[in-house]
């Protein structure tokens, strides 16, 4: 019989679109326990918390001796509450507060759980932020600056409702006031150790995590292998949530024609994985008929994550200023 692990645990829980068994990731729970850990920094709590299994959850919170726990040295050291915020699982967020959660904890970057809403926000953080300023979440000068560069002028009206004295005029309209926000990024991810070790080949863990790592708050990365990360999901996420409404040629072309700079690599990748890939990309180049299923997408991000790994060192990617997005 083999032995259960964390993983079995994640993949019960609908990780990576597997089917969901909440009865039997409880038995794997109750055999590995919830002190369980991996080096990537999930445990079975920050987990349940991601996924937003509520009632997997619920038991957690009532199993564990520290809701704030993160686990040291992690490729990922984040809390289950930062983890929740970065994807705004409203369920789990508020679980996790009424349970004690520090509402003011950071990550590496220094971010709160507050600040952490406006950050790579595919989904809508107002709900999320509502629910932690009215916890007592503190709304920062950081807080400011995420939730400006979010959407001026949704941040602004959505202080107003909040009884925030803030005067939008006076708040610069260029990157400048953002200079002291900007993170610096890891420089020293191994990619291929990532990979093939440590996530033994795991495509969506691996994209997982270069995303945490190199993708920025807002704006371009600073690496192509997070900025194809950034491409991919900002075409899904366009055309899944937006129906492609925004589509243009000065953000989502030009992220398309990006990735197939390097995807279509003669030096890495054969003729019949070039032909598969500009077939993909340019499906996801159709303004008026956007492709919404998550299988071209997720084949992308296996080529991104083999020509990570085939590249080995990360690559500086050169900021673009005709990119509006």
């Amino acid at each position: 019989m083999t032995k259960s692990t964390l993983t079995t645990f994640k993949n019960l829980l609908g990780y990576n679109g597997k089917k969901v068994n909440e009865e039997k990731a409880l038995e794997v729970l109750n055999e590995i326990g919830v002190s369980a850990i991996d080096v990537t920094g999930d445990t079975p709590l920050i987990i349940a918390a991601y996924l937003e299994r509520v009632n997997i959850l619920k038991i957690l919170i009532e199993r564990v001796d520290d809701i704030d726990y993160r686990v040291p040295g992690a490729i990922v050291e984040e809390s289950a509450l930062l983890r929740a915020c970065d994807q705004r699982r409203l369920e789990s967020i508020k679980l996790l507060v009424e349970a004690g959660a520090n509402l003011e904890q950071t990550d590496r970057f220094n971010l709160t759980p507050l600040s952490k809403i406006f950050t790579n926000t595919f989904s809508d953080p107002l709900p999320a932020a509502k629910y932690l300023i009215g916890r007592g979440a503190e709304i920062t000068e950081k807080v400011i600056n995420m939730g400006m560069s979010w959407n001026r002028e949704r941040f602004s009206e959505f202080l107003k409702t909040m009884d925030y004295g803030f005067d939008a005029e006076s708040f610069p309209e260029n990157e400048e006031s953002l200079e002291n926000e900007k993170e610096t990024f890891e420089n020293n991810i191994d990619i291929k150790h990532l990979h093939t070790i440590v996530n033994s080949e795991d495509y969506f863990e691996t994209s997982k995590i270069m995303w945490q790592k190199l993708v920025p708050r807002s704006g371009q990365a600073t690496t192509v292998q997070g900025e194809l990360i950034r491409a991919i999901e900002k075409l899904r996420d366009e055309a899944q949530r937006n129906g492609s409404a925004n589509f243009n040629k000065n953000c989502h072309l030009i992220l398309v024609n990006y990735l197939k700079t390097y995807l279509t690599d003669k030096n890495i990748f054969n003729e019949i994985e070039i032909a598969e890939t500009n077939n993909n990309l340019n499906l996801l180049s159709r303004e008026k008929n956007p492709y919404l299923d998550d299988d071209v997408y997720d084949n992308i991000i296996t080529k991104i994550v083999d020509w990570s790994v085939k590249t080995l060192e990360l690559v500086p990617h050169n900021y673009n200023d005709k990119l509006n997005c």
